[in-house]
């Protein structure tokens, strides 16, 4: 079985530390695994947040089966890639509702803070180093092609073959609408980031902080924190936009990147032998560490199924099938729990407030899975990861109603 995962940021490395981990539960000698990626590819970089259960899976990589009681081991690992323990999320949420709040995760449980870059390079190379089925080749992937035999990958005038791909290449160059869908919870297309170096940091929590155009996060890394300030740029201006952020942070204009997207999903997550990934597969809104999460979640409904001794005995159609359901469900829960972000009574009169609050409010109407989720919240099961974020996310509108229709919910 030969396996090959295209990239090198965190999407890539999440997919080799988790066919790590079914190779080593199913005790597999024959499978080759193969990490291609192009360091001369510009990335996109800032500090990401995690669940629990992610650093959990990365903890696992290093034989460390209890984060809580390990936890000063583990601090050590992430050291190596800028890494901190994520105590929980900060709210300041003061402006729109009058109230800031704290989110703590469970009193043994850590999330992580990282560096895409420097986790996804530290990964692999650890990887390389531990394991003898692990392969690099430093080259830009221009093609992938398949058949019902296996998957080709054209690198320049190499062809290379393989069983099984995982593509983590990041952004399409140009989105083709045949392949990909809009959400319409593109509430911001836009951030501006800006990265300090910090010392004796001591604050280990995510930050939300709302503001008239959007809402900002910041992401404490262990030399550096790195805010973003997230806007629409539909709605207010990349002028107007730098200019609030330098007031906020009391820093010069010429100190901050901006980066703008397009928000995206994949119809199809895994088409034949080809499982996509990363913002290759989605590209939506930053909200509530759920990136990572997801891509873990996806890999662990795919790999069962594949991570054989010989590929001949996979059945791919199945499998797609199965990832697919997955990922389309899964989309349209990330959606709600974004839109979950706008609704409620916000204080803030702006144009992009005014916009995010009808829009969300349309999206939780007609949204199947949130009415499910307010009978369960009243009825005391919340079962589900996607259950544990709704609930999570509420939050930002405690003491607040949803219009659902014709009547106020009481949510809270």
């Amino acid at each position: 079985m030969k396996i090959c995962v295209i990239g090198y940021g965190s999407a890539a490395a999440t997919s080799l530390i988790a066919i790590d981990q079914f190779i080593k539960e199913r005790n597999l000698k024959t499978v080759e695994v193969t990490c291609i990626h192009d360091p001369k590819t510009p990335t996109i970089k800032v500090g990401e947040s995690t669940s629990a259960k992610f650093a959990e899976t990365v903890a696992g990589l290093f034989g460390i089966t209890n984060l809580y009681n390990n936890k000063k081991e583990f601090i050590k690992i992430i050291n190596n890639f800028d890494g901190t323990l994520k105590q929980g999320t900060k709210f300041y949420w003061k402006k729109a509702h009058g109230n800031n709040f704290t989110i703590n995760l469970s009193e043994q449980s850590f999330g992580l803070h990282l560096n895409s870059i420097t986790f996804g390079s530290f990964i692999i190379k650890y990887i390389k180093k531990k394991n003898s089925y692990f392969n690099i080749i430093k080259t830009k992937v221009k093609d992938l092609t398949q058949d019902g035999n296996g998957v080709k990958v054209y690198c320049g005038k190499n062809v290379y073959e393989y069983d099984f791909v995982i593509d983590c290449r990041g952004i399409p160059e140009k989105t083709d609408l045949k392949d990909y869908s809009l959400p319409d919870t593109d509430f911001v297309n836009s951030v501006i980031l800006y990265s300090k170096p910090v010392k004796n940091k001591t604050d280990n929590y995510t930050s939300a902080t709302v503001h008239r155009n959007g809402w900002m996060f910041s992401i404490p890394l262990r030399n550096k924190t790195t805010w973003g300030y997230l806007y629409n740029n539909k709605i207010t201006s990349s002028k107007e936009a730098i200019k609030e952020f330098s007031r906020i942070k009391k820093i010069k204009a010429s100190k901050l990147r901006s980066f703008f997207w397009n928000q995206q999903f994949k119809k199809q997550a895994m088409e034949g032998r080809v499982l996509s990934l990363g913002n290759r597969l989605n590209l939506l809104e930053p909200t509530g560490a759920l990136a990572l999460h997801y891509y873990l979640k996806l890999l662990l409904t795919v790999l069962p199924d594949i991570m054989h001794e010989d590929g001949n005995y996979i059945n791919f159609t199945y499998t797609s099938a199965i990832a697919n359901r997955f990922h389309l469900e899964s989309i349209q829960k990330m959606q709600d729990i974004i839109a979950i972000n706008y609704c409620g009574m916000n204080n803030i009169k702006s144009a992009f407030w005014d916009y995010a609050k009808r829009k969300s409010n349309e999206r939780l109407k007609n949204s199947a899975d949130f009415k499910r989720w307010l009978h369960n919240y009243r009825n005391n099961r919340l079962t589900s990861y996607w259950d544990f974020s709704y609930n999570y996310f509420l939050s930002y509108i405690n003491g607040y109603r949803i219009n659902l229709g014709t009547k106020n919910v009481d949510v809270i």
